[in-house]
């Protein structure tokens, strides 16, 4: 079985523009997604999956400056760009990264891809139901399923937002889900999508260091909630 992470990445977000090369704590966002992403085992290649959208042109110049494989597809059917990018690169399998998580955590990817490789599953996932903090979610895809459900909706949601069809009929689709039990988690949201999250995010990475784990991040995301943070 062929693997790999496709990360999903645009410039146009409507609520923080630019965001994939905006810098936290002087290193772009996009940036600090792939150096976690270097810890992921037994992957192909790690792909950008962005727009074929003149706007992303800056981000598809700065990822192939670093030697990143793009993919450019549909700007609003984003499960058509997966799938699209799945078969170009020859995946029978992904892991879908969301390209606003700075603190995502290779140690849940690894976990989710032995996951899937010790099953037969479509999709191996930590969000359904949710347990981690949104920024740390992982979803390891089957690209023939996918390419299954291009078939079975053509809801404008279900497209853009990639999986929501598969956990909407999960009774249809072998869905294999693991937990965390930290309580700690909850109400924790580490992903960078609003310009507060990237105060927040910028304050904790130059407070606390580079090292914060997934666990420490979400110490801190709740330690600047309580406006702790000076």
């Amino acid at each position: 079985m062929t693997s790999g992470v496709v990360v999903f990445s645009r410039l146009n977000s409507t609520r923080l523009p630019g965001k994939a090369l905006i810098k936290i704590a002087g290193i772009t966002l996009v940036d600090r997604v792939l150096d976690k992403l270097e810890a992921v085992i037994g992957i192909s290649r790690t792909i950008v999956a962005t727009t074929e959208s003149y706007l992303d042109d800056p981000l598809v110049a700065h990822l192939e400056a670093r030697g990143i494989d793009v993919f450019r597809g549909s700007i609003d059917d984003v499960a058509l760009r997966a799938v699209r990018c799945a078969r170009d690169y020859g995946l029978d399998h992904f892991v879908r990264v969301s390209g606003d998580s700075p603190f995502i955590d290779p140690n849940l990817i690894n976990k989710a891809l032995l996951e899937y490789r010790n099953g037969r599953f479509d999709l191996v996932t930590n969000v359904f139901p949710r347990s981690f903090p949104n920024g740390a979610s992982v979803e390891v895809i089957s690209t023939s399923s996918l390419q299954k459900l291009l078939s079975l909706t053509k809801d404008p949601y279900d497209r853009e937002h990639v999986t929501p069809y598969f956990y909407k009929n999960a009774d249809n689709f072998r869905i294999k889900n693991f937990f965390s039990d930290n309580k700690k988690y909850h109400g924790v949201s580490l992903a960078i999508d609003t310009p507060e999250d990237l105060r927040r995010a910028t304050w904790m990475l130059e407070t606390f260091g580079e090292r914060l784990d997934l666990n420490l991040a979400a110490e801190k995301f709740l330690l600047w909630e309580r406006n702790d943070a000076i």
